[in-house]
């Protein structure tokens, strides 16, 4: 894809570095044997800043490394990836709140505060695990919520 967008939320510092993962899917490319391509790939970005001409500044998210990604339709041989997904619920709640992976199980749990701050973090093995936010004060969280399979997702919750 030449000059792709790809738009995210995220309540990271602009001035950190993040790893991404990235998976595209076109669905307007079919292959003669009917696959849709698909590309992943894994790259770092950081904020470039700058002034337009006007005098106007500006911000983006840039690839560190311009990794250019797979064509995974031919190299995995798959149609479609799913993206690793977590529950948290209820949100917003007081006291408890439950986390669940749709596929597979919870290897470990960490917890931040929206100053990127790890306030709390526990290894685990399982489908599901309460966490306990009672003592902390309300706001937002962000948690990240690592699978057996090594890779990660992050979601927010809010404490009332």
């Amino acid at each position: 894809m030449d000059n792709a967008i790809v738009s995210f939320y995220h309540s990271f510092p602009i001035t950190d570095t993040m790893n991404v993962t990235v998976y595209l899917r076109n669905d307007s490319a079919i292959l003669p044997d009917g696959n849709i391509v698909n590309c992943l790939f894994e790259d770092q970005i950081y904020w470039e800043v700058g002034v337009f001409s006007t005098g106007t500044p500006w911000g983006r998210w840039e690839f560190l490394h311009g990794n250019v990604g797979a064509d995974v339709t031919t190299t995995l041989g798959i149609n479609n990836i799913e993206p690793l997904t977590a529950s948290v619920y209820p949100n917003p709640s007081n006291d408890l709140v439950n986390i669940s992976l749709k596929e597979g199980e919870i290897l470990k749990i960490e917890l931040f505060n929206m100053t990127d701050r790890l306030i709390f973090e526990q290894n685990l093995n399982s489908k599901t695990h309460t966490l306990n936010i009672g003592d902390y004060p309300s706001g937002t969280y962000l948690l990240k919520v690592f699978s057996q399979n090594t890779s990660f997702v992050y979601t927010k919750f809010i404490k009332e």
